[in-house]
Protein backbone atom coordinates (compact mmCIF):
# COMPACT_ATOMS: atom_id res chain seq x y z
CA UNK A 1 0.00 0.00 0.00
CA UNK A 2 2.98 2.64 0.02
CA UNK A 3 3.50 2.03 -3.12
CA UNK A 4 0.25 4.01 -3.84
CA UNK A 5 0.92 6.39 -1.04
CA UNK A 6 3.31 9.33 -2.71
CA UNK A 7 0.65 9.64 -5.28
CA UNK A 8 -1.15 12.23 -4.10
CA UNK A 9 0.12 13.53 -5.59
CA UNK A 10 0.87 14.00 -6.75
CA UNK A 11 0.57 14.25 -6.54
CA UNK A 12 0.38 15.60 -7.21
CA UNK A 13 0.90 18.73 -9.74
CA UNK A 14 1.84 21.52 -11.89
CA UNK A 15 2.48 22.75 -15.43
CA UNK A 16 5.65 24.43 -17.44
CA UNK A 17 3.16 27.15 -18.31
CA UNK A 18 2.13 30.23 -17.03
CA UNK A 19 -1.25 30.25 -18.64
CA UNK A 20 -3.11 29.00 -15.74
CA UNK A 21 -6.18 30.77 -13.63
CA UNK A 22 -7.34 31.22 -10.22
CA UNK A 23 -9.77 27.45 -9.92
CA UNK A 24 -8.41 26.38 -12.69
CA UNK A 25 -7.80 22.51 -11.90
CA UNK A 26 -5.27 22.15 -15.39
CA UNK A 27 -2.50 22.94 -12.84
CA UNK A 28 -2.80 19.29 -11.04
CA UNK A 29 -4.68 17.71 -14.26
CA UNK A 30 -1.34 17.78 -15.75
CA UNK A 31 0.45 16.24 -13.72
CA UNK A 32 -2.15 13.35 -12.78
CA UNK A 33 -1.79 12.60 -16.76
CA UNK A 34 1.95 12.48 -16.36
CA UNK A 35 1.87 10.25 -13.35
CA UNK A 36 -0.67 8.00 -15.00
CA UNK A 37 1.47 7.93 -18.49
CA UNK A 38 4.93 7.86 -16.76
CA UNK A 39 6.32 10.59 -17.22
CA UNK A 40 9.52 11.53 -15.53
CA UNK A 41 10.38 14.40 -18.39
CA UNK A 42 6.92 16.39 -17.34
CA UNK A 43 8.78 16.05 -13.74
CA UNK A 44 11.82 17.55 -14.81
CA UNK A 45 10.52 20.14 -16.27
CA UNK A 46 8.27 21.22 -13.73
CA UNK A 47 9.47 20.28 -10.45
CA UNK A 48 11.46 23.44 -8.40
CA UNK A 49 15.45 22.19 -7.67
CA UNK A 50 14.28 22.32 -3.99
CA UNK A 51 11.11 20.36 -4.19
CA UNK A 52 10.27 18.03 -1.39
CA UNK A 53 7.25 15.10 -0.72
CA UNK A 54 6.13 14.18 2.28
CA UNK A 55 3.56 11.29 3.39
CA UNK A 56 1.95 9.86 6.74
CA UNK A 57 4.36 7.35 6.17
CA UNK A 58 7.18 9.54 7.63
CA UNK A 59 8.60 9.97 3.36
CA UNK A 60 10.46 13.29 3.74
CA UNK A 61 11.96 13.33 -0.05
CA UNK A 62 14.08 16.42 -1.06
CA UNK A 63 15.60 17.73 -4.30
CA UNK A 64 13.96 17.21 -7.69
CA UNK A 65 15.80 14.08 -8.72
CA UNK A 66 14.59 12.41 -5.59
CA UNK A 67 11.50 13.07 -6.32
CA UNK A 68 11.54 11.99 -9.77
CA UNK A 69 12.80 8.85 -8.85
CA UNK A 70 10.36 8.48 -5.89
CA UNK A 71 7.37 9.31 -8.29
CA UNK A 72 8.95 7.27 -11.21
CA UNK A 73 8.57 3.81 -9.00
CA UNK A 74 5.23 4.06 -7.50
CA UNK A 75 2.35 3.50 -10.52
CA UNK A 76 2.90 -0.17 -12.29
CA UNK A 77 1.35 0.09 -15.64
CA UNK A 78 -2.54 -1.58 -14.73
CA UNK A 79 -2.46 1.68 -12.46
CA UNK A 80 -4.13 4.42 -12.92
CA UNK A 81 -5.08 7.89 -10.55
CA UNK A 82 -8.01 9.46 -10.88
CA UNK A 83 -9.20 12.98 -8.58
CA UNK A 84 -12.33 14.82 -8.03
CA UNK A 85 -12.73 18.15 -5.96
CA UNK A 86 -9.95 19.26 -7.12
CA UNK A 87 -9.53 22.95 -5.78
CA UNK A 88 -6.49 25.33 -6.95
CA UNK A 89 -6.05 28.63 -5.16
CA UNK A 90 -3.28 31.66 -6.37
CA UNK A 91 -1.91 34.48 -5.20
CA UNK A 92 1.08 36.55 -6.80
CA UNK A 93 3.43 34.05 -7.64
CA UNK A 94 1.87 30.99 -5.12
CA UNK A 95 -0.96 28.82 -6.01
CA UNK A 96 -1.59 25.83 -3.75
CA UNK A 97 -4.08 22.70 -4.53
CA UNK A 98 -5.79 20.23 -2.61
CA UNK A 99 -7.74 16.96 -4.07
CA UNK A 100 -9.27 13.83 -3.06
CA UNK A 101 -7.48 10.95 -5.07
CA UNK A 102 -7.96 7.42 -5.75
CA UNK A 103 -5.48 4.83 -7.25
CA UNK A 104 -6.89 2.58 -9.34
CA UNK A 105 -5.37 -1.46 -10.07
CA UNK A 106 -6.94 -3.39 -13.03
CA UNK A 107 -10.26 -1.14 -12.89
CA UNK A 108 -11.29 -1.23 -8.70
CA UNK A 109 -10.10 1.37 -6.23
CA UNK A 110 -7.04 0.10 -4.56
CA UNK A 111 -6.34 3.12 -2.23
CA UNK A 112 -8.02 6.83 -1.82
CA UNK A 113 -6.90 9.65 -0.22
CA UNK A 114 -6.10 13.37 -0.21
CA UNK A 115 -3.28 15.13 -1.94
CA UNK A 116 -1.59 18.66 -1.60
CA UNK A 117 0.81 20.90 -3.63
CA UNK A 118 1.88 23.78 -3.94
CA UNK A 119 3.38 26.09 -6.84
CA UNK A 120 5.76 28.49 -7.65
CA UNK A 121 5.80 30.62 -10.39
CA UNK A 122 9.20 30.99 -11.69
CA UNK A 123 9.98 33.40 -14.82
CA UNK A 124 6.18 32.91 -16.25
CA UNK A 125 6.56 29.10 -15.54
CA UNK A 126 4.80 27.44 -12.51
CA UNK A 127 6.78 24.92 -10.96
CA UNK A 128 5.95 22.16 -8.20
CA UNK A 129 7.68 23.00 -4.79
CA UNK A 130 5.96 20.83 -2.50
CA UNK A 131 3.55 18.12 -2.46
CA UNK A 132 1.90 15.99 0.16
CA UNK A 133 0.29 12.54 -0.37
CA UNK A 134 -1.90 11.09 1.92
CA UNK A 135 -3.87 7.88 2.04
CA UNK A 136 -6.72 7.30 3.83
CA UNK A 137 -6.29 4.77 6.47
CA UNK A 138 -9.13 2.08 7.29
CA UNK A 139 -11.02 3.11 10.27
CA UNK A 140 -10.46 6.63 9.86
CA UNK A 141 -12.66 8.72 7.69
Amino acid sequence: MKKYGFLLLVTLLVSATGAYAQGDTALVDDAINAINNSDAAYFERVLADDAVWLDEDGHAIAGKGGVTRFLGRLMGPDQKMVTRNVKVMMVGDAAWAYFNYAVEVGGQVAIEGLGSAVFTRVGGNWQIALIHGAHNVAGHD
